[in-house]
């Protein structure tokens, strides 16, 4: 694994869904769909032992929503974050994010995220996608910066692929696709639009 320090403040997924697909669950990461129970894919003793509460909500002072990384015979990418339901006996999976490492080169995670949008954009059914530019990041030194695409799918339910650029040496350059339901988007109190702060 690496710079896991790096993935904790973020939120890549194989192309394997029928075309035209418009729900998330039809969109898999390393195999792995939203919906699915985790329990498929980890051992209860694994989640418990290896679980965090990224996205704590101090505001409702609950935890349900845990996260976890996941490294088992990964063929796409460096590392998959997976986001589930800790109080539900099945572990249900609620969002999910894989990560690519492109060291300093930034301009191969910019030909990855166009060659994914491209595929997103000529495969799959969405309400609204958006290019959003080149934002400022407020964490990984100063001058770093993230170029989200957004897509926007049925019940509310949102997919995403991104490019981190760092200028703090202790963060790696990285490509993020991420899948998130409309119950981990409300956890998350996510904004309709990315900040730009």
């Amino acid at each position: 694994m690496k710079k896991l320090s790096t993935y904790l403040f973020l939120i890549l997924f194989s192309f394997s869904a029928p075309s035209f697909a418009d729900d998330i669950r039809d969109f898999q990461i390393e195999g792995i769909s939203i919906g699915d129970s985790l329990l498929k894919h980890l051992s209860k003793k694994e989640i418990l032992s290896n679980h965090e509460f990224i996205y704590y909500n101090e505001k409702s002072f609950s935890k349900d929503i845990a996260g976890i990384f996941y490294d088992k015979d990964l063929s796409e990418y460096d590392i998959v974050q997976i986001d589930f339901k800790f109080n539900d006996p099945d572990f249900t999976i609620v969002g999910m994010s894989g990560y690519i490492d492109y060291d300093n080169d930034l301009s191969s995670c910019y030909k990855k995220q166009n060659e994914i949008d491209n595929k997103m954009s000529s495969k799959y059914s969405y309400i609204k996608r958006k290019d959003w530019g080149i934002l400022k990041l407020d964490i990984g030194g100063e001058g770093a910066t993230y170029r989200p695409i957004t897509y926007d799918l049925k019940k509310g339910s949102r997919m995403a692929v991104d490019c981190y650029f760092y200028t703090d040496p202790t963060f790696t350059h990285n490509l993020k696709v991420h899948m998130s339901t409309k119950i981990m988007k409300n956890y998350m109190n996510l904004p309709v639009e990315p900040s730009e702060n």
